[in-house]
């Protein structure tokens, strides 16, 4: 029996939500985040890994800072979006919601 694999997701393929990497973005275009911030604002838990997808994959670059957080002084990576990376962000976040509208 022969099984039918889906095909590729494409450019212009619709999508039902935002990629958590987009709201990331959104989110990071007006603010600078650190995990616990991601995690109440949107459910992210692995804010690191969405930046440097972000970063590797887009090639939108942050600027990375330690600070302690809490009463507990527990170290977190604070990320903001660089200025020089601000049109490349507006640009994915355009095309995603793009595909979003197309659904």
């Amino acid at each position: 029996m022969n099984k039918h694999l889906p095909a590729a997701p494409t450019a212009t393929s619709k999508i039902k939500c935002l990629p958590k990497k987009i709201v990331s973005l959104k989110h990071s275009i007006t603010r600078s985040l650190i995990e616990p911030e991601a995690l109440g604002l949107y459910g992210d838990t692995c804010l690191h890994s969405t930046i440097s997808t972000l970063w590797n994959t887009h090639g939108i670059a942050f600027d990375r800072k330690s600070e302690k957080y809490g009463v507990h002084g527990v170290q977190f990576t604070r990320y903001t979006l660089q200025e020089s990376s601000r049109d490349k962000a507006h640009q994915l976040i355009v095309h995603y919601e793009g595909r979003l509208a197309n659904a």
